[in-house]
């Protein structure tokens, strides 16, 4: 049985940062070569004095010497390679890598346009169960996300869900990094409950030779305890709503190894302000701490429930983490944002004229399956979107208008301050939202900031500009439910330079029974 040097070095020093900063110590002296106390506390944000005795403890353990600066012995190279991983890495590459930011960008983009193909033969989305496909290139994005963050390399890696195929862009980027296929590279699993991606990635592993291991699971039901404790980061893509994010996250903890600074790779669309602190709650509830927000990271192919980007949220393990789920339980609570809102769709054949319901308890629930199938009584695959069914409650309760409140921060301070400027752009917001003008009025105050108004024949759009904060406030206020006001908002943000938004949408004039 081989030594745990580093289990045993975390408990001589006490070290409160646990294990992943002792791997990190590792690689960075076998990648490195000889280096001081000085860089290494600086490449690591060690206190000197906390170096030092942890190098005084490998040294006793014959993993490091010191000689002009502090090196690994040949005890310690072989336990570096064959513990952590790197035996059999193209090490050049993976400094490089690590170190270059264009040089990982160019081969995200590389690997991107080499696969391209096997993202765009996945399966068919289903909408039932918040699927959205992400882009390519987001795929090979957060697979070099996860190498930035020290959790590729001699890690389990475990996809949580995984319609997205990182599972195959993880298993692709270490085939460029590892040339002999047959080395360890550790094991990258799949938890899913459509049969249809275990499948598709089934194969790609196989044709590929990829380290992949997918099993069919319904993350409503308890994970099997084979998988408990046993994997050192994880990825995430949950139903955009905050029971899936809880139940999703909680099986992630169950099968995360409890340590300390292990990373959770969370994918979560942008929320309004109170909608996010509830996703914080969440998280800071399950034991972690939000290290890195990537705010548009991801893309996704017509995911107009996302507006087609969505967040990346890089999460560090705690002392003590836990499940919000009780891993043993069956959750029984609906996690889909399709169950939580039931929402019916009525689609019309266009050749025949025929009417089909879309809902939940269809046998035909998305409209990717009806073009699939085809019209029931014609055969046509052509459809056109009618009308929305309103479900019992919207029948019960239906507002007059929507009003969307908007805050930009972070915009070009010359833009706010000219009048001209915005004028045009809500303007031009106005006829992204195919609003019709009425009229409209702009005044700029003194020193600066300037308020305007659109009236529009659906209601009405204003502005107000704070060009010394960098801030401007949109309402964006409408009485009828035919115009797109996320491209209006998408156009603005744009627009005004936009660095971060947040919004409020409210609905007016709620009636009862209409």
């Amino acid at each position: 049985m081989k030594e745990d040097y580093i289990g045993i070095v975390k408990e001589r020093v006490r070290l409160k940062e646990g294990r992943s900063v002792l791997e990190k110590i590792l690689s960075i002296i076998y990648l490195e070569g000889n280096i001081s106390n000085k860089e290494l506390a600086f490449r690591c944000t060690l206190p000197i004095p906390v170096v030092t005795a942890i190098k005084k403890e490998f040294i006793r353990l014959g993993i490091l010497e010191q000689n002009k600066g502090i090196q690994l012995t040949k005890q310690g190279v072989d336990f570096v390679d064959d513990e952590l991983g790197f035996s059999g890495l193209d090490i050049e590459l993976y400094k490089t890598l690590l170190d270059d930011e264009e040089q990982r960008v160019y081969l995200i983009n590389k690997l991107s346009e080499q696969y391209a193909f096997i993202y765009e033969n996945r399966p068919q989305v289903d909408v039932t169960i918040d699927q959205a496909k992400c882009t390519v290139n987001t795929a090979f994005k957060r697979a070099m996300l996860c190498l930035e963050n020290q959790s590729l390399i001699g890690k389990n890696i475990l996809c949580v869900g995984d319609d997205d195929l990182i599972s195959v862009a993880i298993g692709l980027l270490l085939n460029e990094l590892y040339h002999d296929k047959k080395v360890d590279r550790k094991k990258v699993c799949v938890f899913d409950v459509d049969e249809r991606y275990i499948q598709y990635i089934t194969a790609l592993a196989e044709r590929y030779n990829l380290p992949i291991e997918c099993l069919k699971i319904d993350l409503r039901e308890p994970l099997p305890i084979s998988y408990a404790n046993s994997f050192d980061c994880f990825f995430t893509d949950p139903p955009y709503t905050t029971e899936g994010l809880s139940l999703f996250l909680s099986r992630g903890v169950s099968a995360l190894k409890n340590e300390k600074g292990l990373r959770v790779f969370l994918s979560y669309g942008h929320k309004p302000i109170d909608e996010m602190k509830k996703v914080q709650e969440v998280i800071l509830n399950l034991g972690f701490a939000i290290t890195d927000i990537y705010n548009a990271f991801n893309e996704y192919e017509g995911a107009s429930l996302l507006a087609n980007v969505s967040q990346m949220m890089v999460l560090q393990s705690g002392e003590d983490i836990k499940t919000i789920v009780p891993e043993e339980c069956k959750y029984l609570d609906k996690i889909y944002t399709g169950e939580l809102r039931q929402k019916n769709s009525v689609y019309e054949c266009k050749n025949c004229k025929e009417k089909i319901i879309l809902d939940k308890d269809s046998r035909i629930r998305t409209i990717e399956q009806l073009k699939k199938e085809g019209c029931p009584n014609c055969g046509n695959k052509a459809f056109e979107l009618r009308k929305k069914q309103p479900s019992l409650l919207e029948r019960e309760k239906r507002a007059l208008s929507e009003h969307i409140l908007a805050d930009f921060y972070g915009c070009t301070e010359s833009i706010l301050k000219d009048n001209e400027l915005i004028q045009q752009y809500m303007h031009e917001a106005a006829e992204k939202a195919n609003a019709t003008i009425v009229s409209e009025k702009f005044h700029t105050f003194n020193p600066w900031g300037v308020s305007g108004v659109i009236i529009i024949k659906e209601s009405h759009l204003t502005i107000h500009t704070w060009p010394e904060y960098q801030y401007a406030a949109v309402d964006l206020f409408t009485c009828g439910d035919t115009l797109d006001l996320k491209s209006a908002m998408q156009y603005l943000e744009q627009k005004l330079g936009c660095k971060r938004m947040e919004f409020n949408d409210i609905s007016r004039g709620l009636l009862r029974k209409l």
